[in-house]
């Protein structure tokens, strides 16, 4: 018989959300370094001071463009050091 206590101590994921998808990617210094080893472009500026809602925009398309994850994971993988599956080339 499970421990009663030691299963409902245990925490539960949350449930899929149909947005995450569809959020964008945080652009720091350490993704913004990892991504140019995948062939992205810098951009012109520091992330911080980025005012061009243009520029932004493109770096979130090129993230949803070149890699197989869902941004925010591909987010993940790279931020830790690890090769980002990418999309195969249509």
């Amino acid at each position: 018989m499970p421990d009663t206590e030691a299963t409902a101590k245990k925490p539960t994921p949350p449930p899929p959300c149909r947005l995450y998808p569809l959020c964008h990617v945080p652009l720091d210094n350490i993704l913004l370094e990892r991504l140019s080893h995948h062939g992205m472009a810098a951009l012109p500026c520091a992330w911080s001071r980025l005012d061009d809602y243009e520029c932004y925009l493109a770096a979130q398309h090129w993230i949803r463009r070149t890699f197989a994850l869902v941004p925010l994971d591909a987010e993940f993988v790279a931020w830790m050091g690890k090769p980002v599956p990418r999309r195969e080339a249509e």
